[in-house]
């Protein structure tokens, strides 16, 4: 007689209970792995920058001063432009040395004027020209050029520099009208201004 064992029924609590040991696993894994799935790769802060030096306060050049002779030449040329023949010949000294690169138009004429009188005649003359009084009225602060060498003085001056008196020194200058520009030559001595050439352009309408 053949007796069957009949196997015992299987516990119906066993599968929940295995499925919820496996979710437990599962869980605690996650939360294990969390903090390295959320670590995020910060870059490094770049180094700060250090600021460049300031740059130095550039010096200003100073402006250059006028020599002797200049301040003898521009005072003279001032009083000149006063239009006052006395003021000016006071500070015209003597032999007074003018001329005129116009052939046509001296009006003042050519002379070295050695004596008072004379100087006087050419002192008068250029302080009442009224045409030599609005060139020098439209340049208020002519600029002054030292002439130190023989070539260095303007082509219509050559001839007269071989008999320029020994001990004067020579300066240019520009001085420009509403029609004209003149071109002057200041000489300049020890005692003073003792020269004026001139050449006189009218410019064409």
């Amino acid at each position: 007689m053949i007796e069957i064992i009949g196997m015992a029924p299987r516990d119906r609590n066993c599968w929940p209970f295995a499925l919820r040991r496996a979710e437990q696993v599962v869980l605690l894994g996650l939360v294990v792995a969390a903090p390295f799935a959320c670590k995020r790769e910060v870059a490094p802060a770049p180094p700060p920058q250090t600021a460049p030096p300031a740059a130095s306060p550039i010096a200003a050049t100073p402006a250059e001063k006028p020599s002797p002779d200049a301040k003898a030449a521009l005072a003279w040329l001032e009083t000149l432009r006063e239009r006052d023949p006395g003021a000016l010949l006071e500070k015209t000294a003597l032999p007074f040395d003018f001329r005129d690169a116009d052939a046509h138009k001296k009006k003042c004429g050519t002379r070295l004027a050695a004596t008072k009188a004379a100087a006087k005649d050419v002192a008068t003359c250029l302080a009442l020209d009224p045409r030599f009084h609005a060139d020098l009225s439209a340049t208020p602060e002519p600029r002054l050029i030292a002439l130190d060498a023989a070539d260095a003085f303007p082509p219509w001056t050559k001839s007269w520099v071989k008999t320029m008196a020994p001990g004067l020194r020579a300066l240019s200058t520009f001085v420009h009208g509403e029609s004209d520009a003149r071109e002057l030559v200041v000489l300049v001595g020890d005692d003073g201004v003792r020269g004026l050439w001139q050449q006189l352009t009218i410019e064409p309408k």
